[in-house]
């Protein structure tokens, strides 16, 4: 979870670190369906390790006044003319749920503290995704939650509503401009990669070619 405003000290903290960092709100490949209630695909800003398939993938919010959440989801929907366009689902939680779901009680590793999701809170979502791995993890977390706050936070609502980028205004300024930054920045990076990756090639290629030759001339 990181606070929509703060995503660009995430991107600096990654930095130099072994994860590649991207932000793709308004360039992705996640979906919406009907009736499901959250967006379905990999994170629009995540960090990928650059040597294996682990990743850490950001859920973006914004704490508001009264100590709600309003927690963002950007997805693709196709518009009236068939192109795919940028959404977001905004899921708004009471402040009783937040109570029950993120702990005020700090959390200290490697001599930094913050605060995590309740167990409680972590069980319940894995309860309703019921991938393989988050089985494992609901096995090593039965019986160490408390099954009345799971209870209690079964009678709080999130509500849901969908929204265009430029609709969202923070500070006096659309969060639109940041998200546009991002992304371009995002398709530069991969560009150029691509680019390099195509060099790599080329040179590989003329590499095999002359040892090829090479061979062809001591036979």
């Amino acid at each position: 979870m990181v606070a929509e405003k703060d995503i660009e000290k995430v991107r600096e903290a990654l930095q130099g670190t072994e994860y590649e960092f991207s932000d793709d709100r308004l360039n992705n490949q996640k979906r919406l369906e009907e009736g499901v209630g959250h967006t379905q695909g990999e994170h629009e800003v995540i960090a990928n390790h650059k040597d294996n398939e682990f990743h850490l993938g950001f859920f973006l919010f914004r704490r508001e006044q009264d100590n709600s959440l309003t927690i963002r989801e950007y997805f693709m929907q196709e518009n009236e003319n068939g192109e795919k366009v940028p959404m977001v689902l905004e899921r708004h939680c009471p402040k009783e749920l937040v109570d029950l779901e993120y702990t005020e009680e700090e959390t200290e590793y490697a001599g930094t503290r913050f605060r995590t999701s309740t167990p409680e809170s972590v069980y319940a979502k894995k309860m309703s995704t019921r991938h393989p791995k988050d089985m494992l993890d609901i096995e090593a977390l039965k019986d160490k939650i408390d099954y009345s706050k799971i209870e209690e936070m079964s009678k709080y609502h999130t509500t849901l509503k969908i929204v265009k980028p430029e609709e969202i205004i923070q500070k006096d300024h659309s969060l639109l401009d940041s998200a546009i930054e991002a992304t371009e920045e995002s398709t530069r990076t991969g560009a150029i990669k691509g680019q390099a990756q195509t060099i790599k090639s080329i040179e590989k290629a003329k590499t095999q070619e002359q040892e090829t030759q090479q061979d062809m001339r001591e036979q």
